[in-house]
């Protein structure tokens, strides 16, 4: 794999047809970007931060690493712009499944690696394009978090999806969240730790023990946490349950973006 020819503009044209769904030779198409399109593909998108310079070769080589890393072969990877690029791994059926984890373990435990938002494993042409797109959602998602933000998020990750077709208006979301969640709704780190007590409470089924064991809390302190942020929502979690639940997992993906100032 020649540097000159992934960042070439046929390169990157061939790889936005194929993306925009025209109707191309996928053989042809696939000798020419030198990638098989008939396998397993995971979407990555890499991005660096404006201070971090216009040098494109380390997003390169780390997409290059961690396909290595994964016993990928074949990597396809275009640059986008001076601060971001795209890349799909290809993997075999056996192992898709651990792909994400495996590439988010490399990810997280590189010095300096860059922002990676991950598709899901998906197989064929129609794979290419879906992973790419969960992959944008993700990316989407992060950028929007701000500080809020982990190094690596994926399209797996639990409530990302739901948060990316919601979160696509957050000024609109800031509003609702607010009026779901009252003061509760608050930036402060003392209202971050009740709204992730309660979400843990309502994602494990109303359990103060699997909260407990979850948070490493002892069950005491989840139920005080709980009853803390009913308290500061001014209403209880049976009003409105399905709502609290949404506007947890907005206030968990965006963060600030979503919070108000006490």
């Amino acid at each position: 794999m020649t540097g000159g020819w992934r960042t070439s503009s046929l390169r990157a044209s061939r790889v936005r047809e194929l993306l925009d769904g025209a109707d191309l030779d996928i053989d042809v198409v696939a000798a020419e970007l030198r990638y098989s399109l008939r396998r397993n593909h995971v979407a990555i998108v890499a991005w660096r931060d404006e201070d971090d310079g216009d040098d494109l070769a380390p997003t390169e080589r780390f997409v290059d690493q961690l396909a290595e890393s994964v016993a990928a072969e074949s990597l396809l990877y275009i640059s986008v712009d001076r601060l971001t690029g795209w890349a799909w791994v290809p993997m075999p059926a056996d192992a898709a499944p651990t792909a994400v984890d495996r590439i988010r373990a490399f990810a997280t435990g590189r010095a300096g690696a860059p922002w990676i938002a991950i598709g899901n494993p998906l197989p064929g042409v129609e794979g290419f394009r879906r992973s790419h797109q969960q992959a944008q959602e993700a990316h989407a998602v992060a950028i929007a978090s701000g500080a809020n933000a982990h190094r690596v998020t994926a399209a797996s990750d639990p409530g990302l999806a739901a948060a990316a077709l919601i979160g696509s208006n957050l000024d609109k979301s800031r509003v609702w969240v607010a009026e779901v969640l009252g003061p509760l709704a608050s930036c402060t780190e003392n209202d971050e730790r009740l709204r992730e007590t309660l979400g843990v409470f309502l994602r494990t089924g109303g359990s103060f023990k699997a909260a407990a064991e979850e948070l490493h809390l002892h069950t005491n302190s989840v139920k005080y946490r709980v009853q803390r942020a009913i308290d500061r929502r001014g209403r209880p979690i049976s009003d409105g349950r399905l709502d609290v639940e949404v506007a947890l997992l907005l206030c968990h993906w965006y963060g600030s973006a979503v919070l108000h100032d006490e």
